[in-house]
């Protein structure tokens, strides 16, 4: 990669002293075919460095800075002198015109130095320094391939970087088969179709920048463009350059100067994309008619919103704004803070090669110990809290990140990489407070399932992973916001499900013989309806929060959206759902309802079986089902599950006090992740706890009493003191208190709720079982097996207007687990009734 000369940027002809050691440095010791580590005593490093050589006293400030002695002691009393051993890195994947002239370069990226005897030195330790390996485009270092490494200005709008982007995209268009595939395996054209209206860029060198922005309808055209994935500014200046009715006209009969109108940070993206030898640019604020009180912007978004998916993942790169907004911009210059030190080592060629002239590399240091610098720009950066970007990000094929002092590069076979070639790593973070306060980035980095980071999801291998891996995305998902989650919840994923259901469709082919559908309403697939209402939220509001349904004290219900849904609650959601084939499915999708307001008559979908997926035509959809799947609109319906299950009564207690009581429950129910939980016992022995539920409502409040303040996670504690001081056994030993014996008992009808009051305790209410799991523990409950039944259930209340479901009509309050002879005796004896779930 051609940038610039290290001599023309900041390195002094003049060399500094180097001691013999240093001027003798042989980089061909790094030969593929020899021992990869080579050394220097730390003794002869300290006189070194005492006698001003640059490169040993830049290792002795390592040293001093990690406390590392010179000399140990061995057993008998003498010193025994130490060791630095260093180690070479090599390029991966990258372009062969990188390699020697005979493709046989050592092809050397980084020097890491490390403090360990080299015995016992191997991959997974941290080096102690680390240095970035750059020379001069045209020194024998650099033609004979074995320096690699360029330095690049810190200015991201030089001539220079926008080389080495191009180098980048044009590597990954010719060499990466993975970055010409969606997500969910299919191949994208070459020339795709453009966005709906694109902004053009042409040159004109009397306009400012010297280029032509206007906007144009495209009108059926291909070609490659860009895509821009912002953040928005905060009212009142969100349409601060968008396009809206009024100025529509004029802005696509190029009466508007867009170049001197839209913010500065869309200029520049335009910049850029002409720059890079593109000429169409699509930009959501820019070429969706804005304004929510305008009934043609909101047709137009609806319109554009379904296919926001399509738009990045068929452009040619994506630009992420992750630094630069209106007022700052994309491009920032190098300045002398930038600068790096630089160290110059004499280049050794290949035995038998005579140098023409002296050559050098020179060595950049680098922070070894945690790429501080990207984690703060990109991955931490408020662009990657937006809910909109996640399908963004995940479905772009490549991405630009814009830092103020760097580029980075991400596409789908590769880790993320800067100028100066360094391949990034995201994996290793602290975790947050309850709920997490990571970007979805570093979520989902986590899972396995993203070995490199981001940006290779793989969701075409098998059928059961890709519902696995929809559960990861939510879990993510739902940390991001969204300014207005009432609309957008679910459509800011409508992309990704487009997706997921096609790798789905071409799952269930390979399995079944007949053509099903995979149908996606409330954010869940029916087909694992059972595993997707499992969800249990995390996380507290605070009790200042807007409440959008005052006489239910719930500031975190989206009432747009159906209680079973993990979208209709305003913060995170989590899964721990069972990963196994002894999971057994214990309630039934019998059909979907349409419950939106004013319809006179009711809608119902069956499943498939029970009339035929012609029935699901009375839906609303997303798109069209020609992509073999079936995405209900969010933004037209409410969706009512109509499903066949046991419903029992149990009775909701007070909150875990002792931690020894919540890790056993969690034993005893196989969840990994105790949370803020209630007791749960049956109504014929309520001393006696046989589960736990997680109130949705009650962890929104983040109290248990109304007017109560919120504490963080001794809330639940404190309040619930005096009430366990006048409850006798509140406070025992969870395996004290397990029902060893019970007589039959009779399901009993959930209670009207109190809206007014946010009391739950004492109060019995309605589950309903979704899946069963045999889990080992049986003897401690009693059992004479060595396996008891853990029962996933919904804790329920009667639907507020019930009188249009004829009393089966029920709301979600929370999510728990239920365990214990008493439980699986009532379950056998109850009966399974139809219900319906708003």
């Amino acid at each position: 990669m051609a940038t610039a000369s290290v001599t023309q940027a900041n390195y002094d002809e003049e060399d500094p002293i180097l001691c013999r050691r240093c001027q003798a440095f042989d980089i061909q010791a790094f030969s593929r075919n020899t021992t990869p580590w080579r050394g220097y005593r730390v003794s002869d490093i300290a006189d070194s460095a005492a006698s001003g050589c640059p490169f040993c006293s830049y290792l002795v400030r390592g040293l001093d800075d990690a406390g590392f002695q010179i000399y140990t002691k061995k057993r008998d009393g003498r010193l025994k002198a130490r060791w630095v051993h260093f180690k070479v890195m090599r390029a991966v994947r990258d372009s062969d015109s990188q390699l020697g002239p005979d493709g046989t370069g050592l092809n050397i990226t980084y020097l890491q130095v490390f403090v360990r005897n080299r015995n016992v030195t191997n991959g997974d330790l941290m080096p102690l320094l680390e240095f970035h390996v750059v020379a001069d485009p045209g020194d024998p270092a650099s033609t004979s391939g074995d320096v690699i490494g360029r330095y690049a200005m810190r200015n991201t709008s030089s001539q220079e970087l926008i080389d080495v982007i191009k180098s980048w995209i044009a590597t990954c268009v010719d060499k990466h088969d993975k970055c010409s595939l969606t997500m969910s395996g299919q191949r994208i054209a070459t020339e795709t179709p453009l966005p709906t209206r694109c902004l053009e860029v042409t040159a004109d060198p009397t306009a400012v920048g010297g280029i032509c922005i206007r906007l144009i309808e495209t009108a059926g055209m291909t070609g490659g463009y860009t895509t821009l994935s912002h953040r928005w500014p905060t009212p009142p200046r969100e349409l601060q350059g968008a396009t809206t009715s009024a100025n529509l006209a004029d802005r696509l009969g190029g009466k508007e100067l867009l170049e001197s109108k839209l913010p500065r940070h869309f200029v520049d993206a335009c910049m850029l994309t002409f720059r890079l030898g593109l000429k169409y640019i699509w930009i959501d604020a820019a070429c969706i008619i804005q304004g929510t009180s305008d009934p043609a912007a909101r047709v137009d978004w609806a319109y554009e919103a379904a296919r926001m998916a399509s738009y990045f993942q068929n452009s040619r790169f994506t630009i992420a704004a992750t630094y630069g907004d209106d007022t700052t911009g994309l491009f920032s210059a190098e300045t002398p803070e930038d600068f790096r030190p630089l160290i110059r080592l004499p280049y050794c060629p290949r035995p038998g090669i005579i140098a023409p002239r002296p050559s050098f590399f020179y060595l950049i240091p680098s922070d070894c110990h945690s790429n501080k610098y990207y984690t703060d720009h990109v991955t931490r950066s408020n662009l990657l809290t937006r809910g909109w970007v996640v399908q963004e990000w995940v479905l772009s094929r490549r991405i630009l990140c814009y830092t103020p002092a760097s580029v980075y590069f991400l596409c789908m076979e590769e880790s993320p990489r800067n100028e100066d070639g360094r391949v990034m790593s995201i994996r290793e973070y602290r975790e947050g407070e309850a709920g997490g306060d990571k970007t979805f980035l570093e979520q989902l980095s986590n899972n396995h399932l993203f070995a490199l980071e981001l940006k290779n999801v793989n969701i075409t291998d098998t059928w059961s992973p890709v519902y696995d891996i929809w559960f990861d995305l939510v879990e993510a998902y739902s940390k991001c916001s969204l300014t207005r989650p009432e609309t957008d919840k679910l459509m800011a994923l409508v992309g990704i499900a487009v997706e997921f259901g096609r790798a789905l469709a071409l799952a269930i082919l390979q399995v079944l013989t007949n053509t099903k559908i995979p149908t996606w309403v409330g954010g869940l697939w029916v087909e694992d309806m059972n595993r997707g209402l499992l969800w249990e939220q995390v996380g507290h509001l605070p009790s200042s929060a807007p409440t959008p349904y005052p006489n239910r004290h719930d500031a975190g219900r989206i009432t747009e959206v159906p209680s079973w849904s993990w979208a209709s609650r305003r913060l995170a959601v989590k899964y721990n759902y069972f990963k196994d084939l002894y999971t057994r499915n214990s309630c039934e999708v019998r059909a979907v309802r349409d419950a939106r307001a004013g319809q006179t008559e009711t809608v119902i979908a069956p499943m498939a079986g029970e009339g035929g997926d012609e029935h699901w035509e009375s839906l609303p959809i997303v798109g069209s089902e020609l992509d073999q799947v079936r995405i209900i609109d969010p933004t037209k319906t409410f969706p009512i599950l109509c499903l066949r299950a046991q419903l029992i009564s149990v009775l909701i207690r007070e909150t875990f006090l002792d931690e020894e009581e919540r890790q056993i429950a969690a034993v005893l129910s196989r969840h990994n992740e105790p949370g803020h939980w209630r007791k749960v016992a049956l109504s014929s022995s309520p001393g006696r706890i046989c589960g736990w539920v997680s109130l949705d409502r009650e962890q929104n409040q983040g109290q248990t009493g109304a007017g109560r303040e919120p504490r963080g996670d001794q809330v639940a504690a404190d309040s619930d003191e005096a009430a366990g001081a006048t409850r006798g056994g509140t406070n025992q030993k969870l395996l004290a208190s397990i029902p060893k014996a019970a007589s039959q008992h009779q399901s009993v009808q959930g209670q009207e709720c109190n809206d007014n009051s946010d009391e739950e305790e004492g109060r019995e209410v309605q589950v309903t079982l979704v899946s069963t799991r045999h889990v080992r523990g049986g003897w401690p409950l009693g059992y004479k097996s060595s396996h008891h039944t853990v029962y996933n259930v919904l804790y329920l209340r009667s639907y507020a207007h019930e009188a249009a479901t004829n009393g089966r009509g029920f709301e979600r309050i929370g999510i728990g687990r239920l365990f214990g002879p008493d439980v699986q005796r009532l379950f056998e004896d109850a009966e399974l009734q139809e219900l319906q779930l708003f």
